[in-house]
């Protein structure tokens, strides 16, 4: 690398081979680096030097996890290892950080399979390549209730869904594959088209929330000090203690939407 003084070139040309960094930037960083403190820039090689001694792939799943201190072996990882995880379910993903972007979202309890990949002929990448028979194997060996397919929406994604579901099929699991459509707070005009095919193809039923039974009966308030003229329903709601409620009305004149109103805006009984 001409222009550059050799130790600074060994960084610049390994910081070039980075994903999404080109000469320029690598330049950039490489001198950043060579103006901050000795210690920043060795706890930064350090720490560089443990992501690879001390983080391994997950013996079950195939996500990351670390390797303990004192052993080579990896151990299972934090989702693998959580009791309270619903082993019914296995999501399959096509990298470790898809893995990490569904758990930050906080909608999914189940484990995780990783396939580090996707299959991808035209790139040398076939089902041999990626964790497909490890995936076999363990629904064969303990069989979940549902495998969900997170694949990403590329046609490398779609051939690997595809695949996946002709792999699952025989073994009688149900196969399912997240959703595709609008993003949270999305608008229709600046949606792509492919996206908005998609969102028709896979809309479904408008339902409004079904409301928790209820029973009703017209009591005298057994509050203490109640004055013996008010008078009071008492709620009964599936697998909850009764409720009482003070009505205007008399038994005859209440309907379930007055209840369910009390309920959610309460009027407390004197």
């Amino acid at each position: 690398m001409t222009g550059y003084p050799a130790p600074l070139a060994r960084v610049i040309e390994q910081l070039s081979r980075l994903p999404g960094i080109g000469e320029k930037t690598a330049g950039r960083l490489a001198f950043h680096l060579l103006k901050d403190r000795k210690e920043s820039v060795l706890a930064l090689a350090g720490s560089m030097e443990k992501l690879k001694r001390e983080m391994g792939l997950c013996p079950r799943c195939f996500g990351l996890s670390e390797i303990p201190a004192g052993s080579e072996e990896v151990a299972p990882c934090r989702v693998c290892r959580d009791p309270e995880r619903d082993d019914a379910t296995i999501c399959v993903v096509e990298e470790p950080s898809d893995l990490m972007a569904l758990e930050r979202s906080g909608e999914y309890r189940g484990l995780y399979h990783v396939l580090h990949g996707a299959i991808f002929p035209l790139n040398g990448v076939g089902p041999d390549a990626l964790k497909i028979e490890e995936l076999m194997a363990r629904v064969r060996d303990v069989p979940p209730a549902e495998v969900i397919v997170a694949t990403n929406a590329t046609r490398a994604g779609d051939a690997t869904a595809l695949y996946l579901a002709k792999m699952l099929k025989p073994l009688g699991i149900r196969i399912t594959r997240i959703a595709r459509g609008l993003p949270l707070g999305g608008e229709i005009e600046y949606t792509d088209a492919g996206t908005l095919g998609e969102a028709l193809e896979g809309r479904r039923a408008l339902e409004f929330p079904s409301r928790t039974p209820v029973t009703i009966k017209e009591v005298p308030c057994v509050k203490p000090g109640c004055p013996p003229i008010e008078t009071a329903i008492m709620v009964f709601l599936e697998a909850e203690p009764p409720r009482f409620y003070k009505i205007q009305k008399t038994i005859n004149e209440v309907n379930f939407d007055s209840v369910y109103n009390l309920i959610e805006n309460p009027l407390p009984c004197c």
